[in-house]
């Protein structure tokens, strides 16, 4: 709390006098980020690392059959003083474990831990502890693919610092944040599997173009970043992670057009991947402000990062990314997430009735590659098409929603349909309607475009993607002040603007 104030008094000061921001403010700590602050560019803090080393550490075997030592080391980023030293904080700083990829070469122990060093530093500027863990020592293993060892390895990573000063000391080890790219993306979600001693205190994972072997069902918050031109990961692997992280915790998803997967590395490239739209400087850009934010919202409980990372504050950026949402909070009233057993697409979550008018073939469907190519989810959603004006509409009984800030939905075209323009959005409308027969309407391009599947030929399978859609409360009684939230009658998307399309809807729910 002492740290909150200092932070918002020093925003204040900033909004008062002007002044920039520089090294002169690592006395009062980190910014929240609150508009209009772009958090890819350097925080208060000057920076400095550490090489540390903890010697051999016993991990178990991938092939099976007891332990294997490797060697435990890595590099530490922190904010630091005018000599280099770990600066005191005012309060302890929160701590975060980085866990690389697979690129290397024999014998295994290479540099591939320093391949993020514009995000620890970044993370570190912020006022983070950030270790980045050497996991090559493990990434000679191929098949299979070491994912649980390079969870222990973060683990590992955690019991060194806790008794490294000083470490041991500046850290807030009851907030601690996991981060990985590739296979380190996956190991991170393995170390909270592992459960460790302090799980509690893990806030969340953030994973960059992560894999997808072990098939995890993550226990805590989760954030994930994939790029739509990644060529190493290019089989949707990231978006089932989503899925699979437990809808009980607070997820997020980005889908970047035009990013691929070692741009988001230092220097890395891969013969496999064509250079992608984006350069590396705008993938390191959206890397560092994402995750930035995901830690502020975590670590924090940071309002505006929360925001952010759902989707309703868009953050400013230097260039004009397509960026694609998902988030679920888990503060919610699920509607109709479509999974009923057995499916019944006419039946919603919560018992009441949907209404399918001129919807072409509705059904309930795995949204996988079973159903579409070009699906790459691990969830349910309904599919249909329209050729007339058609809409969803489904009962709510009278449900009271006062209390709540959203109606939620996910939504998607289906790729190469030729009731979807080619390259082009789609649009829709939502309408909530209470009891009484009073009604607001508004168009999805008030919140966000529905986008066409992005695709380049020489990348990879293209992947028809879910969008989140949060319509705020407010903006439905601002139309219609008679509406009473308190008895709503229905809720109903309308595919009434454009002649034709093919979509999938999934997760209608009211939330926080």
């Amino acid at each position: 709390m002492h740290r909150l104030r200092a932070l918002l008094s020093f925003f204040l000061l900033a909004l008062v006098s002007g002044a920039a921001i520089s090294g002169e403010a690592a006395a009062q700590g980190p910014l929240l980020p609150t508009l209009p602050w772009f958090l890819h560019d350097t925080g208060p803090y000057a920076t400095n690392s550490f090489d540390w080393n903890n010697g051999n550490v016993q991990v178990t075997n991938p092939n099976g059959g007891g332990n294997i030592t490797v060697q435990h080391f890595g590099v530490v980023w922190y904010p630091a003083d005018a000599n280099g030293n770990p600066l005191p904080p005012i309060t302890p700083y929160p701590f975060i474990v980085f866990a690389h990829g697979r690129f290397q070469q024999a014998p295994y122990i290479g540099t591939n831990h320093k391949q993020a060093t514009y995000l620890l530093q970044h993370l570190a500027s912020w006022g983070f502890v950030v270790s980045s863990v050497n996991l090559d020592v493990v990434g000679q293993y191929s098949s299979p693919a070491a994912i649980p060892q390079r969870g222990e390895l973060i683990n590992d990573t955690v019991q060194y610092f806790m008794q490294l000063q000083p470490y041991a000391q500046i850290c807030d080890f009851n907030n601690i944040i996991y981060i990985g790219h590739s296979r380190g993306g996956e190991g991170a979600f393995a170390a909270v599997q592992q459960t460790p001693s302090w799980l509690s205190s893990i806030r969340g994972v953030g994973a960059i173009s992560p894999t997808n072997f072990q098939l995890y069902t993550d226990t805590s918050n989760a954030f994930i970043i994939y790029g739509s031109q990644d060529g190493d990961v290019n089989n949707g692997w990231p978006i089932q992670l989503y899925d699979q992280t437990k809808n009980d915790r607070v997820k997020g998803f980005r889908f970047i057009e035009g990013a691929n997967h070692f741009f988001f590395t230092d220097s890395i490239t891969y013969s496999a991947e064509a250079n992608p739209n984006l350069t590396r400087d705008q993938h390191h850009e959206i890397a560092k402000t994402l995750m930035a934010t995901w830690c502020f919202a975590m670590d924090y409980g940071d309002r505006p990062s929360l925001t952010r990372i759902a989707g309703d504050k868009e953050i400013q950026w230097s260039s004009n990314f397509n960026i694609h949402r998902i988030f679920r909070n888990p503060r919610r009233i699920t509607i109709d997430d479509f999974e009923q057993s057995p499916p019944n697409v006419y039946r919603n979550s919560i018992g009441g009735t949907n209404l399918l008018t001129g919807l072409i073939n509705p059904a309930e469907k795995l949204l996988t590659a079973a159903t579409d190519a070009s699906y790459n989810h691990v969830t349910k959603g309904l599919t249909a098409s329209w050729n007339t004006p058609a809409m969803y509409s489904t009962d709510l009984s009278g449900l009271d929603i006062g209390g709540y800030s959203y109606v939620t939905l996910n939504l998607l075209q289906r790729y190469n349909s030729s009731k979807n323009p080619i390259a082009q959005p789609q649009r829709f409308h939502l309408s909530i309607a209470d009891s009484g027969g009073n009604t607001a309407t508004l168009d999805n391009t008030d919140i966000a475009p529905w986008p066409y599947p992005f695709y380049v030929a020489t990348n990879g399978p293209v992947k028809s993607v879910l969008k989140t859609f949060r319509f705020p409360v407010s903006a439905f009684t601002a139309l219609n002040g008679s509406i009473d939230l308190t008895t709503l009658k229905n809720l109903t998307v309308n595919f009434d603007i454009t002649a034709t399309g093919d979509f999938a809807l999934d997760d209608v729910a009211i939330t926080q």
